[in-house]
């Protein structure tokens, strides 16, 4: 699988807060540098199984309103430049949470006029920033309910709100708001996330309704697994939500909220950890799953290294193959094959850049 075409190119440094709009409106469809060849058409579907296809992630913008904050607008265009440039399109685009830095309704609003631009289908996944002032009453007064599911070329996609602090009330007459002002990583208060008793009983419900040999794609903001609780990365409630999942023969989840490639495979669950536009995190000192693949370190003197969009493609037997088109690096594909042989089959490339 191959990455978007580069033949097209828009100078992004040139693209400022008072042209955004009108560069967005005209439907940017070149790319930045650093590209590779246009997508192959997806493989016919075969008799009794699903059909193949793709769809792209864009994740965690990290926007504010601030001019200083430009950088990480500019890479959200970006974004959707390369996204609208991809041939054939995709059928949908994840947008996989923390569009706003700290939740500002102005922010997010922000945000939304920028992802208006995106040619398909846009499907919104709720971040932990995105819900910051106000447990997120004005992403959802923006995109609508933060759980929801859609069954697409026999594929049963499921969104759920994997960011909800543990202990928050989740019903909407009793829904505490987020703690205000920024995260800090050495907050054990605030370090770990949960599903929660309704969003399970939600999941369970979007389930409900479809067959074991039905393929399943969960999409969250944040890892459904325990990873690194010291610095956010943990679902306290991940085994009850590996549970209800369990009894499905294909699960994928797609999530984001690490800024950095991330694979793992627990029981029969897929988990693939996409990368960020706004910028890249280290690796955590604990914790990483031994299939991730890390790439070298990000050059901290370029504001694109480390960053980039992502694509997955369902295979005609349900599994997802995630690719990280990391920009400035050559793109980085973890197959479900992968995954699913423990690595001993389809190892993923080391980027070839030096670490710095």
């Amino acid at each position: 699988m191959t990455g978007p075409d580069s033949a097209r190119a828009i100078d992004v440094a040139r693209v400022d807060r008072r042209s955004f709009l009108r560069v967005v409106s005209a439907g940017v469809v070149g790319l930045c540098a650093g590209g590779t060849e246009p997508f192959a058409a997806p493989a016919a579907s075969s008799p009794g199984r699903v059909d193949a296809f793709r769809f792209a992630v864009i994740a965690d913008a990290h926007l504010s309103v601030d001019p200083r904050n430009d950088r990480a607008e500019k890479a959200l265009l970006r974004a959707v430049a390369e996204v609208n440039a991809m041939d054939p399109q995709p059928d949908f685009v994840v947008f996989g949470g923390d569009l706003a830095r700290d939740g500002r309704k102005d922010a997010l609003a922000f945000g939304a006029r920028i992802l208006k631009a995106v040619k398909a289908p846009v499907r919104m996944v709720v971040g932990d920033h995105d819900r910051h002032l106000d447990g997120g009453a004005a992403w959802r007064g923006l995109f609508g309910d933060e759980e929801y599911a859609w069954t697409h070329k026999g594929v049963r996609f499921v969104v759920v709100n994997g960011v909800r602090r543990v202990g928050e009330a989740t019903s909407a007459a009793t829904r505490d708001p987020a703690p205000p002002g920024p995260l800090h990583a050495d907050d054990r208060r605030r370090a770990a996330f949960e599903v929660g008793e309704e969003g399970r009983a939600r999941l369970a419900v979007h389930l409900a309704a479809v067959t074991k040999e039905t393929p399943v794609v969960v999409l969250s903001h944040a890892p459904l697994y325990k990873l690194h609780r010291g610095w956010n990365l943990w679902t306290e409630d991940a085994e009850a939500v590996h549970a209800i999942l369990a009894p499905f023969e294909n699960v994928t989840v797609v999530h984001a909220h690490a800024h950095q490639p991330l694979a793992h495979r627990i029981g029969t669950i897929d988990f693939h950890g996409m990368i960020a536009t706004a910028f890249p995190l280290p690796r955590p000192p604990e914790g990483v799953p031994s299939l991730s693949f890390p790439i070298d370190r990000p050059n901290p003197f370029n504001p694109a290294d480390g960053c980039g969009i992502g694509w997955v493609r369902i295979a005609a037997d349900g599994t997802a193959d995630a690719t990280h088109g990391l920009w400035n690096r050559e793109p980085i594909t973890v197959t479900g094959r992968y995954l699913r042989r423990a690595g001993t089959e389809d190892r993923p490339p080391r980027a070839r850049r030096p670490s710095y």
